[in-house]
C-alpha cells in the first residue's frame, strides 16, 4: 500500500500515556497557567474590544443548517457544515457577509465530489483541502470551488491541518485505528498522500472512542496546536514533534490516574477538569475552553500582562453575556473569532441577557444588527483583540 512506502520508524513516543498529559521535554519552554488563582475584579471590555464582526447571510438556494468550522483568508469566511447530512462548504464575503459560493459538492461514486467531511483547511497555495473519510482522500478545491486533486490517503481520521512550507497535512486521530494510523493521534503526510510518521500513542483498549467536545488539532498562523481528549496540556506541534507549551494548573489532577487506560464513554471524567476542543491564539493571547465542575468555561491567559482570566469570574458588563455565548475558532496574529449561532442569539435576547444601553453606547450599530439577527434566524461572527 502507498501509504506505507515511506513511513518513518522508530517513531517518537511519550515516556508516559498521553491520558496522564504530563510534559515530556522542553519543560523550560512550557508555561503553567493557574485556572483559579484570586483574581482582582475585572470586566471583560477592560481585556477584550470587538474588532469588528459579520452577519451571515442566508441564501435561499444555499441555506446555512450548521457549522462546524470556520478558515478565514482574503477576506472571505470559508464554513464546514458536518452537522448534517448534507456536509456543505460555504464561502461568505467577511465585509458584507453575503453568500459567494459553494465548495465542491457531496457524492459518494463521483470522482471529483467528496463524501464524509471531517475537516477542512487552508493550504500552502491558499486551497480548500477536506478531510474525506468517505473517499479516504484529500480533496483539495480552489476557492472558486473548482476541483483540483484527489489524493488517497487510507485514513478516516477527525481533523485536518497544513504544515507551513509545503510539508505536507497532518491529521488528528481520535482512537479510531486502522491499519494506517495503528493507535496514534497524529499522522503526518507527506504531499503526495504517504504516511511519514506516527506520533503519540494512546492505549490499545481506547480504540472506538470518540468525543466531539474534548480533544483538538489546530493551526494559528504558522503554529500547529494539539491537545488529546481530557487533557490538561497545550502541546505545540513543531518539525513532526510535539512538546508541552502551555499546562493548566488545576485544584486537582486533570483525570485521576484510575481511569487512564479506561475505555469511557466521558462520563466518567463528569466531575474532572479538562480542555474542550476550542482553541485560538494570538501574537499576545491564548483563549481556550475548559471543563470544571461540569461547567464549560471560557478562558483568556494574557502573554503580555502574564495572567489568566476566566470569563465566568468577571464582573457583568456589555460584553460578559454576549461573549460567553460563543464558539473560538482562530482567526489572525491579531483577533481571534467568536461565532455565535442563532439560537443561542435567541436565548440572550429573549432572556434579557444582553446590556443594550452599554452595546449601543460602545457599538452602536451592533445590537441593532444581533436583533435583525435573531428576527432573520442569523449567525453571527465577532472578532476580537485584546488591550
Amino acid at each position: 500500500m502507498r501509504t506505507f512506502e515511506k513511513l518513518i520508524t522508530g517513531c517518537f513516543l511519550l515516556s508516559l500515556f498521553i491520558f496522564s498529559c504530563q510534559p515530556t521535554e522542553d519543560i523550560e519552554s512550557s508555561t503553567s497557567i493557574f485556572i483559579n488563582n484570586a483574581s482582582t475584579k475585572f470586566y471583560l471590555s477592560d481585556i477584550l474590544s470587538i474588532e469588528g464582526y459579520t452577519i451571515l447571510n442566508n441564501s435561499s438556494q444555499f441555506p446555512i443548517r450548521g457549522i462546524n468550522r470556520l478558515l478565514f483568508f482574503n477576506n472571505k469566511i470559508i464554513t464546514l457544515d458536518r452537522e448534517t447530512d448534507f456536509e456543505n462548504v460555504y464561502v461568505f464575503d467577511q465585509t458584507t457577509g453575503n453568500f459567494l459560493n459553494t465548495i465542491g459538492r457531496q457524492s459518494e461514486t463521483e470522482q471529483d465530489a467528496y463524501d464524509g467531511v471531517m475537516d477542512i483547511c487552508l493550504d500552502e497555495n491558499s486551497n480548500i483541502c477536506m478531510l474525506a473519510a468517505g473517499k479516504q482522500s484529500f480533496m483539495t478545491y480552489d476557492l472558486s470551488g473548482k476541483f483540483i486533486s484527489a489524493m488517497p490517503n487510507g485514513m478516516y481520521g477527525d481533523r485536518l491541518v497544513a504544515v507551513p512550507k509545503s510539508a505536507g497535512h497532518l491529521i488528528y486521530n481520535e482512537m479510531s485505528a486502522n491499519e494506517v494510523s495503528a493507535d496514534y493521534y497524529l499522522l503526518f503526510f507527506d504531499n503526495s498522500g504517504n504516511l511519514i510518521k506516527r506520533l503519540v500513542q494512546y492505549p490499545k483498549s481506547c480504540n472506538g472512542q470518540s468525543y466531539e467536545f474534548t480533544g483538538f488539532l489546530t493551526s494559528c498562523g504558522s503554529n500547529i496546536w494539539f491537545s488529546p481528549p481530557f487533557c490538561d496540556t497545550i502541546y505545540m506541534v513543531d518539525k513532526n514533534n510535539i512538546f508541552p507549551r502551555y499546562i493548566l494548573n488545576f485544584d486537582k489532577p486533570a483525570i485521576p490516574t484510575s481511569l487512564i487506560n479506561k475505555n469511557s464513554t466521558g462520563w466518567d471524567f463528569d466531575k474532572s477538569p479538562y480542555l474542550c476542543e476550542k482553541f485560538a491564539c494570538t501574537d499576545n493571547m491564548v483563549v481556550f475552553e475548559f471543563m470544571e465542575n461540569s461547567r464549560v468555561n471560557l478562558g483568556l491567559y494574557d502573554e503580555t500582562r502574564n495572567h489568566f482570566y476566566k470569563f465566568s469570574d468577571s464582573s457583568k458588563d456589555f460584553l460578559s453575556d454576549l461573549i460567553q455565548a460563543g464558539d473560538i475558532y482562530p482567526r489572525n496574529a491579531k483577533s481571534f473569532a467568536l461565532l455565535i449561532r442563532p439560537n443561542r442569539i435567541k436565548y440572550l435576547i429573549n432572556n434579557n441577557l444582553l446590556d443594550e444601553n452599554g452595546l449601543n453606547k460602545n457599538y452602536p450599530n451592533l445590537l441593532a444588527d444581533i436583533k435583525a439577527a435573531y428576527t432573520d434566524n442569523k449567525y453571527l461572527v465577532l472578532y476580537l483583540t485584546g488591550h
